[in-house]
């Protein structure tokens, strides 16, 4: 695998080794139910868009069945990616996917990370906790007793889950999900995914994590990823792992922190 942090990047790699394949998060993909609505609709919102997930991520969004078709473009490529002897990543969706699914590390053992330097920040934005405004007016997750304080932070998180959790759960007592629209299927996948964030953050917040606020959102972080990163590298014991970085390092401490 060869991993990097844009799109632009993976396209640059594929101009130079032209036999390695290309994969890329849903959303690059048209829906192959309903191609000729590509861009409005991509793959991200096919019934099978969550797929691997339990509850109301798994969607039988276009289709009473629920099942993907066959030709489905983004399906086509991931497969085409696990085949092949090369494979091209941009950084989010390794990492989503390595969370997640796990195939490419298991099925690719050897992992080159370019632009190693960004790894951290990318790990960080990932595993980071994000309440938007828009979270907050439309779903009414309210904001921890005190803000600063770790002890009040988990008592919040399990409120804001039920919260969201109680959503879903009406939601889906409306009928199937192919009465749905896109947009209706879409807020269904943001609560999804905010679900899954405030279910990993209750699980895993100690006093090393912080509070940020700006007027957009509200984030929480852990201070230090190194304990969290060892999940990404030990997902499959024999990868061999190769980080490059035009950036010059101070190895110790990178290795100390990741």
């Amino acid at each position: 695998l060869y991993n990097c942090t844009t799109k632009r990047l993976q396209q640059q790699f594929l101009r130079d080794f032209s036999y390695a394949s290309l994969i890329q998060g849903r959303a690059n993909y048209p829906c192959g139910r309903v191609p000729s609505r590509w861009p409005e609709v991509t793959a991200e919102d096919c019934p099978r868009g969550q797929e691997n997930q339990e509850g109301p991520g798994d969607l039988g969004a276009l289709s009473q069945s629920g099942r993907c078709t066959p030709d489905c473009p983004y399906g086509q490529a991931r497969n085409r990616a696990l085949a092949a002897d090369l494979a091209t990543l941009n950084t989010a969706y390794f990492l989503t996917e390595t969370q997640y699914s796990g195939r490419f590390i298991k099925r690719h053992p050897f992992i080159t990370i370019d632009e190693a330097d960004l790894f951290e920040d990318n790990l960080l934005d990932h595993l980071a906790l994000v309440i938007t405004q828009r979270d907050i007016n439309e779903f009414g997750i309210g904001g921890p007793g005190r803000k600063t304080k770790f002890e009040d932070w988990t008592g919040w998180s399990d409120r804001a889950l039920r919260r969201v959790r109680g959503i879903l759960g009406t939601l889906s007592t409306r009928g199937e999900w192919s009465t749905f629209s896109i947009s209706e299927l879409r807020r269904v996948r943001r609560l999804k995914r905010l679900s899954d964030k405030l279910l990993f953050f209750k699980e895993h917040v100690d006093e090393n994590w912080i509070w940020e606020e700006t007027p957009q959102h509200w984030s929480f972080k852990p201070v230090l990823v190194g304990e969290y990163a060892e999940s990404f590298w030990g997902a499959n014991p024999e990868s061999k792992f190769l980080l490059m970085s035009a950036t010059i390092l101070d190895f110790q401490q990178f290795e100390k922190e990741l």
